[in-house]
């Protein structure tokens, strides 16, 4: 009986030293067909570092998430282990990028507003999923603009911050009974700065500050 207690113990240090040498790892990632978006920003989306252990649930979340950026038309991905080492896996992403900058037409008419224009739109402003949009649109003949800016991976960490501008001038008209009886205008000027922390793919937590000055406010009612 003593001598099994010595030999237990002995082949239990072995099985668990095997399974542990045999555990898969991802070594290198790799992407293809990134023309413009850098690949800094791509490990980040992918959320895949050299030494994690090889799941291939891993791989499929990183492909879903590399789609969800709508930057890319074509995603595919591939493995192959080491020449030196099988249980170390390298990944290749296979993309196609799309064009990211989208003009989008801005017409709207009710209630005594019209509003037409254009918003311009680059879904990965300087290759790093920057997010830039621009507009300018003439609402009841006075002009509006403003620029909106985000920044998906603020220091790297999934931060989202948005910062954004706005200048409007709003003339309104004020009706009654469906008759025209005056109207009302201002001049806005807005800042605004957000920050988001993303917690996973469900929760999100964040909070901001806005700032805004109203000036040339005017009211003028018609004389029956």
């Amino acid at each position: 009986m003593s001598s099994l207690k010595k030999i237990i113990p002995i082949l239990f240090c072995l099985s668990s030293f095997s399974a542990f040498a045999a555990e898969k790892t991802f070594n290198k990632i790799e992407f293809l067909g990134n023309n413009r978006t850098e690949e800094s920003v791509l490990n980040l989306i992918v959320e895949i570092n050299s030494g994690d252990q090889f799941q291939t649930e891993k791989l499929e979340k990183a492909v879903q998430q590399l789609k969800n950026t709508h930057l890319f038309s074509k995603v595919e991905v591939s493995t192959a282990g080491d020449k030196d080492d099988s249980n170390k896996i390298d990944v290749k992403f296979n993309l196609e990028e799309k064009w990211a900058i989208i003009p989008v037409p801005i017409a709207y008419s009710a209630g005594g507003v019209s509003r037409y224009g254009v918003a311009l739109k680059d879904y990965n402003f300087l290759g790093r999923f920057y997010q830039l949009t621009n507009y300018f649109y003439l609402q009841n003949s006075k002009p509006n603009f403003g620029s909106t800016f985000v920044n998906n991976f603020t220091f790297n960490l999934p931060l989202v911050s948005v910062l954004s501008f706005n200048y409007v001038d709003n003339k309104n008209t004020i009706y009654n009974k469906n008759r025209e009886v005056g109207y009302y205008s201002v001049n806005l000027i807005q800042l605004e700065g957000d920050l988001i922390w993303k917690f996973n793919d469900y929760i999100n937590l964040g909070g901001g500050l806005k700032y805004e000055n109203a000036g040339n406010i005017n009211i003028q009612m018609m004389k029956r």
